[in-house]
């Protein structure tokens, strides 16, 4: 395996930035903020190489953004609505990783509106408290 452990911060950064799923590679002292938000903002699932310190809210926003199922390794209390709204709007499957609570109206209305076949993943108060707004948006809803 090639060592990576001399590379610069501008060499770190333009490694991730061409492949995010490389940040694996590097070391702790090498993954600064910049370089975490640049290999999370080229591929968002590579925040699962990073420690919980190095999930900040910036960069977790930046991992759902680019891939919606990045959720699943955003930790709960990182967790806020745009945070969850985002991966959503980026991939409708990801709301099968939220929790019930995760699960607003706006979030629900988010992924039906994208494949109506997750209503079926909804529970009877999440249709209920999205019908409105699914009828005003001029979708059939299916039960």
């Amino acid at each position: 395996m090639k060592d990576y452990s001399n590379l610069t911060h501008e060499e770190c950064l333009e490694f991730v930035k061409n492949d995010g799923y490389e940040i694996r590679h590097l070391t702790a002292e090498q993954r600064t903020p910049e370089v975490c938000l640049a290999a999370v903002e080229n591929y968002g699932e590579s925040i699962k190489y990073l420690r919980e310190k190095q999930r900040t809210q910036e960069v977790c926003l930046a991992a759902v953004k680019e891939s919606g199922l990045a959720i699943r390794f955003v930790s709960n209390k990182k967790r806020t609505p745009d945070i969850y709204l985002s991966a959503v709007k980026k991939d409708s499957y990801s709301i099968l990783h939220l929790t019930g609570a995760q699960r607003t109206p706006e979030v629900c209305l988010a992924a039906v509106k994208n494949d109506v076949t997750l209503i079926k993943c909804l529970t009877p108060a999440q249709k209920q408290s999205i019908e409105g707004m699914y009828k005003s948006a001029n979708i059939e809803m299916r039960r």
